[in-house]
């Protein structure tokens, strides 16, 4: 019996169920950071921020982290890790820029159009930060892996 096909199925179910943790957290995060900045009602603020965030970091987020990580940087083949992790990090921070771009022409139907620089730094430092956000904290994931399973276990008899 050929189990490989079982093997890839899970491989992606494990992919899937990863992005899913590291959007739910990088949303509730962004969610409380963005709820203290307001100050009063951090409570009410929170949740109407985390209505708005986990979707679209699930939806969006998750997707575009996915095609950066499976499709790109596996092909790029970078050999040093800090030009590896600079990379990454220019990625993401285009990938934020596309997801705002998105979000704003699926909310309102039209790209955004900013007079002053400052309106247009504002709207896409949220892309920018949440995009940085999701990438440390997958860099940090895939580290506690690699570490929890370089770990030598005695073994049980």
């Amino acid at each position: 019996m050929d189990r490989s096909h079982d093997k890839r199925f899970f491989y992606v179910e494990s992919e899937v169920i990863k992005h899913f943790v590291l959007g739910f957290v990088a949303s509730l995060i962004s969610s409380a950071v963005l709820a203290m900045v307001e100050g009063k009602a951090v409570v009410l603020y929170f949740i109407v921020y985390w209505l708005y965030t986990f979707p679209s970091i699930l939806v969006l987020g998750c997707v575009i982290s996915y095609l950066i990580e499976r499709w790109i940087v596996v092909k790029s083949r970078i050999a040093n890790k800090c030009l590896a992790y600079l990379f990454k990090f220019v990625l993401y921070l285009i990938g934020g820029f596309v997801f705002i771009t998105l979000y704003w022409v699926l909310a309102l139907g039209t790209l955004p159009s900013f007079r002053p620089w400052n309106a247009f730094i504002s709207t896409y430092a949220y892309g920018f930060i949440g995009a940085l956000l999701y990438l440390h904290l997958y860099l940090l994931y895939e580290g506690a892996m690699r570490f929890y399973f370089s770990i030598k276990r005695p073994s049980s008899k």
